[in-house]
């Protein structure tokens, strides 16, 4: 339910889902592998198991339905799944999920990235060290006192310094 509406009528991937329905997809054929963005890509196998979990619902689709899955990410997903894909075929000596070099081939038909950070977002890291609201101070002009009030540069450093996702 989480990934079809956020709040009331505001959508996150309700349209794509219908959308996909009306061209023939199950509904009880997707499913979401959400992860904490907080986390560098190691730590979400370390901590979660994530990349594992990954790994085994990609295999039981295929094996169920006898197709290969199509993945779809949005945003920092793509880099996600890309760690994931060089992950998977990794040997488990090696710290990945022992695939082999031809898990990909065998099991995922192709990747559809929405939005994706490839190339990275180089301006988040100096709004998030500095508090710069330039794009958005406009739009709530009180923005950049409250948080430097409430939320100071000291305070956003120690807490950026945390989420190992953001460089990781």
């Amino acid at each position: 339910d989480a990934a079809d509406y956020f709040i009331g009528t505001y959508w996150v991937w309700s349209k794509l889902i219908e959308n996909l329905a009306d061209v023939g997809y199950d509904g009880s054929l997707m499913t979401v592998m959400s992860y904490d963005w907080r986390l560098a890509y190691p730590m979400l196998e370390e901590r979660d198991g994530y990349f594992t979990k990954l790994q085994y619902t990609i295999e039981a689709f295929h094996q169920s339905t006898g197709e290969k899955v199509v993945l779809i990410s949005h945003s920092m997903g793509g880099t996600v799944v890309y760690y994931f894909l060089q992950w998977v075929c990794a040997d488990i000596k090696d710290g990945g999920g022992g695939g082999g070099k031809k898990w990909v081939e065998r099991n995922v038909h192709s990747f559809v990235n929405i939005a994706g950070t490839l190339l990275g977002v180089p301006k988040s890291v100096p709004a998030l060290l500095s508090g710069e609201l330039k794009d958005t101070a406009a739009l709530l002009s009180q923005l950049g006192a409250l948080l430097e009030q409430y939320f100071g540069k000291r305070l956003r450093k120690n807490m950026w310094n945390t989420w190992g996702g953001l460089f990781g």
